[in-house]
């Protein structure tokens, strides 16, 4: 979200030369980001106080920061426009770039990091007190026997912990740079927004339309409050003692700093998260991305990755995910590539949707089970039977008169869920094998546990999956059609909010979408059981 850009196209666009002006280029296609607002769906919508207040003091900031950071390396290239439009920006092509041209330089140093590994002699972000406090202190965790689920401070005696984690160190070193009137970091931290649209933010009852989905119930279960109090306030409590802050640090301010690393942080494989200005500008897009972020001998570059037209916008992409992870962890949906959502063509190739593996077991122990009474014993003896081939079979290997037993490794592997893509099968080989365990008979399953590899037991489950397939597929349907009935319940509406009704409509998006790849596994299962019972069929009239 965003925008910044170079001086040169700044002046440009100041002076109504040859530059397309933001509102001249093409609008950007990312029609569901969500525009940021209240938090309150019963609140009357913000977008004005946002374009007046938030948008004007970030414009402002977005066209400055090349000529804040020029001195200390970054470099932005004179062909990128940039643009804030109701608080949602982008970057585009104010000329033709080809493919391989450098669009963006931004040295580590000119970043918010935990740590710096090169040019320490060139941080910004450099404060004596700060880098002590750092280097020295440790956070508080709460007690591992806590069992508190309140949002205020903890009852039981926290645990000391002796050192802070990556996300905390950049996170206390973005709230110094804030408090201090003197940052350097200044014009950065005026580009940023000062509310998001990810679920953190959004009222109680607009999280409601979210159950059910793959991020249902962590988003009504959040804990990131109950965290701050427990585990970040101590810390922060600290340093203001230490640095001489005047206003007390709380939750809310916490939750802005949270929210600034969720939706912008880098990593560079372990290192980070790292706050960059001028990369974190440009949109993401599944498919039609035009650059990665590069890290090499501490720089980060944006490097034009194909040739990209005059006028387009030019998106990066932030990873494989799917919908419902780009709504928890950004704040929105990619609903414009598709205008419909009840249609395969609207999911993006990383979309999915996860059946936790033990509810697909509860399903296997249904049917195995005459009457509702059998079902608990059912589950305790295929929890019984997973356990036995996940522990560790010890072989013995004594030689030379010595004993020596090996543990081999898991003979089954159980994985955390079935998940389900539209370009995927229904059933992964390990979800195959896992279920075809449940439905051996004692005999069967006796011989299984007798085995010692992993590659005997695949081999022994392999030649049982024709036997029970068609009771498989029951399964994975049944488990299916739960999750199906999960997101047609119907959820209560908010009063009407122009903010709320845009929440509504990214969480509405993605129920649907979750839909569309159930029902098409459904589908896919019914044409498999019916295919094996006309094979039955067959068979007996032959």
């Amino acid at each position: 979200d965003g925008g910044g850009g170079s001086d040169t196209v700044r002046r440009k666009r100041e002076r109504g030369g040859a530059e397309k002006s933001g509102d001249q280029l093409k609008k950007r296609p990312r029609a569901a980001s969500l525009p940021t607002g209240t938090n309150d769906c019963n609140e009357e919508d913000a977008d004005s106080k946002i374009d007046n207040g938030d948008g004007g003091r970030r414009e402002k900031a977005i066209f400055n920061l090349s000529d804040a950071f020029k001195s200390v390396g970054c470099h932005v290239s004179e062909k990128l426009a940039f643009r804030l439009d109701r608080n949602e920006g982008g970057v585009f092509a104010g000329e033709d770039i080809a493919k391989g041209e450098l669009l963006v330089r931004v040295p580590e140093h000119a970043t918010i990091a935990p740590v710096y590994a090169h040019r320490p002699d060139r941080v910004m972000s450099d404060s004596a007190k700060l880098n002590t406090f750092l280097a020295s202190s440790s956070l508080t965790a709460s007690s591992p026997t806590s069992n508190s689920t309140s949002s205020s401070p903890s009852s039981s005696s926290p645990q000391p912990r002796s050192t802070m984690t990556n996300y905390e160190r950049t996170l206390l070193r973005l709230l110094f740079e804030r408090r201090n009137a003197e940052s350097k970091f200044k014009t950065y931290l005026d580009s940023l927004p000062s509310r998001f649209s990810t679920p953190l933010w959004w009222s109680s009852e607009a999280k409601t339309h979210l159950k059910g989905t793959e991020i249902g119930s962590i988003v009504l279960n959040d804990q990131t409050e109950k965290r701050f109090f427990e585990t970040i306030l101590p810390t922060l409590e600290k340093a203001k003692t230490m640095f001489g802050w005047e206003k007390d640090p709380d939750y809310e301010e916490f939750k802005w700093a949270a929210s600034v690393i969720c939706t912008r942080g880098y990593h560079n494989g372990s290192n980070g998260p790292y706050l960059i200005p001028f990369i974190d500008q440009f949109n993401h897009s599944s498919i039609s991305w035009a650059t990665k972020l590069k890290c090499a001998a501490g720089v980060f570059l944006y490097i034009a990755e194909r040739d990209i037209k005059k006028g387009e916008e030019i998106f990066t992409k932030y990873g494989d995910y799917g919908n419902a992870q780009l709504l928890h962890t950004y704040g929105f949906v990619e609903m414009s590539l598709a205008g419909e959502a009840d249609t395969e063509r609207a999911c993006n190739p990383f979309d999915k949707v996860s059946i936790g593996i033990m509810d697909c077991i509860s399903e296997a122990a249904s049917v195995l089970s005459e009457t509702d009474e059998q079902i608990p014993i059912a589950m305790q003896d295929l929890t019984a039977r997973i356990g036995e081939l996940t522990a560790a079979k010890i072989t013995d290997n004594s030689a030379n008169g010595k004993e020596e037993k090996i543990p081999n490794s898991p003979r089954l592997i159980v994985p955390g869920a079935l998940d389900l893509t539209l370009g995927g099968p229904s059933l992964s080989q390990t979800v195959k094998e896992l279920l075809t365990l449940c439905f051996l008979d004692e005999e069967q399953f006796a011989e299984a546990a007798k085995l010692s590899t992993r590659d005997q037991v695949q081999a022994a489950l392999s030649s049982h999956w024709k036997e029970y397939e068609e009771g498989i597929y029951t399964v994975v349907l049944a488990s299916i059609e739960k999750r199906i009935k999960s997101l047609q319940l119907n959820v209560k509406l908010p009063k009407k909010s122009p903010n709320c009704e845009r929440m509504v409509k990214a969480a509405s998006f993605l129920r649907r979408l979750e839909l569309v790849i159930l029902r098409k596994h459904h589908d896919d299962l019914m044409n498999m059981i019916r295919e094996l019972m006309m094979r039955d069929t067959t068979l007996l009239m032959e």
